[in-house]
Formats: C-alpha cells, structure tokens, sequence
C-alpha cells in the first residue's frame, strides 16, 4: 500500500484550549490534530468508551493519504482491506452493468489506495492516537447549552475553552445555535441583499424535501458464500454497487473476511425511524418495507439480515457559515456537512476537516489571531464542502434512475467508461471522464496543500499585522471576497459547485 508518511507540522507559538464536542471520528480525529498542534483539548462525550458505530467504512485515497501522515500506515496495512473493484449492478434488471478495476492507470498519482475498514476499528486507532498525544476525555457527558467562552454541561458545570469544535454529527445541536446565532446578526440586513441558494437537495419551491433510510446490517460471509446466487455477485476486494429505482444497495467484504457489510439507501415515505440513529437497533420487518420492490437476489440479502441500524435522511441545505458570528464555535464533520450514510465521502471530509484545522492552528502567534484562523477554516473549507455535497447529491440522484429510458442511458454511460476483463482498450475516453472525472479530483484533494496555499496568500500579512487590531477587517474582508466568488479556494479541480451535468460514483 503506497503511504506517504511525510508529516511536517508547526508548534503553535501560543497555548489555546478547545472543547470538542462529541467523541466519533469527526472529534477524535479534530482533537489528536489540535494536540499535535500544541493546544489543551478536552473532548466531551455523551457516551462511554469505545462507543464506535457499527459496520464498516470506504477510506478514499485523499483520506488514507492523511491517516498515513498522522502514522496509522502500519495499522491500516494489518486491519483495512483494500478495494480492488466498483461492480455495478442493475437491480431492476438483474444484470451486471460492468466493473471497474482500481488498477495503477486508473489511481495514478493518487499516492493512497481506497480501502474498506470497520468503523469500531478505525474510531479506536483515532482514540488511541488522541490518548498517546495527550488528550483529554469526559465520557457520559452531555452539553446543555453554549455560552459565550464555554459549555454548559448536562450536569450544570460550566466549563471554559478559547475554541469550540462541534462534531456532535447530522442532528447537531451546536449547528442550529450558530444558524439563529447568524440569523440574529444578519437581522439588520436589508430584503434586496436577502439572496435565496440552491442547495444539494433543496426544494426552493417550498415542497417537501426527499426522505431516505440507510439501513446497515452485517451478513456473516459463510452465509453469503453458501447462497450461490448471492456469492457470485462480487469477490472478497469488490465494492459491490446494486441499483434500482429509488434505491442503491452496496455491499463489502470486511477485513477480517468473516462477515460482510450491507447499506440499503431508499426513499423512505413512512413517518416511522424519524428519531433512529446509529447507536439504534432493529428488526428489519419494522421497516414495513416492500419487498416485492426488490429483484430475488436483493430480497435474499435482506432476508440475511437480522440485526439493522438505521439512520433516516433528509436532504438539507448545507449550513451558510461553519463558524459562529457570535462566538467562537467552529463546525466539522457531519455537523458541517451532513452527508448521506454509506457514501464515499463522508469520512473523508471528517479526516480533511481535522487535518486543516490543526494545520491552520499550528501557526498561531498570537490570541488575536483567533478569529482570523476560524474565519480561514470557513474559506477553506466550505466551498469544498458544497461542490462535494453538490456532486454527491447529483450523483445519487442518477444512481437510482427510473426504470425504462433512463436507466438504459445511465447504464450506457457507466459500460462505456468500464474495464470488461483486464483490459483498458475498449474504454471510452469521453466517457471516462464524464463518469469518472469528478470523483478522481475528490481522490486528488489534498487538504494540507489548500492550508499551504491558503498561508502563502495571507500569512506574512497576518504575521506583521498580529500585534493590531486589523486582523478581524483582514478576515471580513477575505470572507466577503471568497463568498462572493464562488469560492476558489478548498473546490476540487474538475468539481462544478453548480450541480449541473452527469455525474456518477460508487
């Protein structure tokens, strides 16, 4: 596995302390880079030890470039497998679209492979990055509220901090109290300046948005491999992709090769499962789910199943800000962009998050460069997010093509950018990048050349600036620009931020 181990960082100059709320990827991840960085971090978390989710995980080449920085190299050789296939299959029609081999043509200069790890697995190689850097952890801990310079806890403790990290995921508390936090700065703001944008997955005609569930459920492998329709649907290193109408079902073999993991994505019309999370369990049959909808193989999955967890889903506008206008309170990973369960990179933009912040924070001279420092997170790191969440949302949607016409034309399209064997001849190359071209830059995106650039641009004018008080027009200023464009910085090259065109992945 190629791993980059290279893992230049600074020291920051002065001590901050931040508080992270929530201890699942997004906040282990934040608080080892923030340790790394020179700072006191203390996480607070709702559950107990060790409280990882359930089944497993895609590590894209963008994320597994970062977790080789951070040393976790050799822990990823030993418990991650690596992806050596996308096998797509057309569900309605039971028939194999095509496959898709990772081979060196098509990973090129990535430096990382896509690898399939469990979720408990990797939460604790987190947990025990952030414990051997010196982290702090309160367990069984909830926050109540926050306030100006701190926390609230669920026990009355006030607590105090310089930062607060919410990775406190998709129904982030912390989220909503920077959405009425920026609603009431922006009160003054006159109706002409009020520009209504479109979202991933918005309705801006006031319908109501799409609900989907995500229900995963692990089938022990000898189950699978005794089933001789099921087995012969993918091996050992396929990502395996089923697609039918409203709904994708993927599946992999987990590392240890003792049981393979299943997500159903579907529409979801029922009012039922609106309060599931992960850390939920069900029977399946609770679901009330039509099974006649599913071709038999994709039935035979879901009759394996016993145990499910589920999270329902609903599209939502990607937040205006990930940083607070009242406070210092600094989104990350799903409370920033809440992205679909079971997709390719939800994780990855979780690693990403925590690596930009301890790499910007690393930097710190002084307190007065606070605010600047979180304001460059939000530049850095929200036009990255929408062109992602925008991709991801496009892509889904022509994942689960109506039956008839436009599944023929996706299937069409994604045969003709496909390896059939092990050979490269055939493939279309217009095709290739229309199916392939935007998921290979998400691949490239390298998070720790965009806080370089990023530091090039501005940090000798922060530096002779830091003992002033011009730092907080510098960021206003930087901000307004960034927005108003579009965002230049932190968008991957090939990714259109406006949803339009074709665009597939796994």
């Amino acid at each position: 596995m190629p791993c980059d181990t290279t893992y230049d960082q600074h020291r920051a100059q002065v001590e901050l302390r931040f508080l992270v709320i929530g201890g699942g990827i997004a906040g282990l991840a934040t608080a080892y880079c923030l340790r790394k960085a020179g700072h006191q971090v203390l996480v607070l978390e709702k559950g107990g030890v060790g409280a990882g989710g359930r089944g497993g995980i895609q590590c894209p080449p963008n994320m597994t470039k970062i977790l080789c920085k951070w040393g976790l190299g050799p822990m990823l050789a030993q418990k991650a497998r690596k992806c050596d296939r996308f096998v797509f299959y057309n569900a309605d029609r039971a028939e194999r679209i095509g496959t898709m081999i990772m081979s060196e043509e098509f990973l090129q200069d990535l430096i990382g492979d896509l690898l399939f790890i469990r979720h408990a697995d990797l939460h604790e190689m987190l947990y025990n990055l952030a414990i051997q850097e010196g982290v702090e952890f309160r367990f069984n801990t909830g926050v109540e509220e926050i306030e100006s310079g701190g926390l609230v806890l669920s026990t009355g403790e006030h607590i105090r901090g310089d930062i607060i990290i919410a990775a406190d995921g998709y129904d982030s508390a912390a989220r909503k109290w920077i959405e009425t936090c920026s609603s009431s700065s922006n009160s003054s703001a006159s109706d002409e300046d009020d520009q209504t944008t479109a979202h991933p997955g918005e309705n801006l005609n006031g319908d109501k948005p799409e609900k989907h569930v995500a229900l995963t459920f692990m089938i022990p492998a000898s189950e699978f491999q005794a089933n001789k329709d099921l087995s012969a649907l993918f091996n050992p290193n396929d990502w395996f992709s089923a697609l039918g109408e409203g709904y994708i079902l993927n599946g992999f073999y987990l590392p240890d090769g003792d049981e393979i993991t299943i997500t159903l994505i579907q529409r979801y019309e029922s009012d039922s499962g609106d309060d599931d999370d992960w850390t939920e369990t069900r029977d399946i049959d609770s679901y009330h789910l039509d099974m006649s909808a599913f071709e038999p193989r994709m039935q035979a999955f879901l009759k394996l199943a016993k145990v499910i967890s589920s999270r329902t889903f609903v599209y939502r506008p990607s937040p205006e800000d990930i940083v607070s206008e009242c406070g210092k309170v600094v989104l990350v990973g799903n409370a920033a962009h809440p992205v679909m369960p079971g997709r390719n990179h939800g994780t990855a933009l979780c690693i990403e998050d925590a690596q930009t912040l301890g790499l910007l924070f690393s930097r710190i001279q002084s307190r007065e460069q606070i605010p600047r420092l979180v304001t460059a997170f939000d530049e850095i790191r929200l036009p990255h997010f929408f062109s992602t969440l925008t991709y991801d949302y496009a892509h889904h949607k022509n994942l689960i093509a109506a039956k008839g016409e436009p599944q023929l034309a996706r299937d069409a399209i994604l045969r003709q950018s496909m390896v059939h064997g092990e050979s490269w001849e055939h493939i279309d190359e217009d095709a290739f990048r229309l199916v392939w071209e935007k998921e290979l830059a998400l691949y490239a995106h390298d998070a720790s050349e965009r806080v370089e650039d990023w530091w090039i641009q501005w940090g000798a004018l922060i530096s002779r600036n830091r003992q002033s008080g011009r730092l907080s027009v510098i960021a206003n200023m930087s901000v307004s620009v960034s927005k108003a464009a579009g965002g230049s910085i932190g968008v991957p090259d090939g990714v259109v931020s406006s949803g339009g065109g074709v665009v597939f992945s796994p």
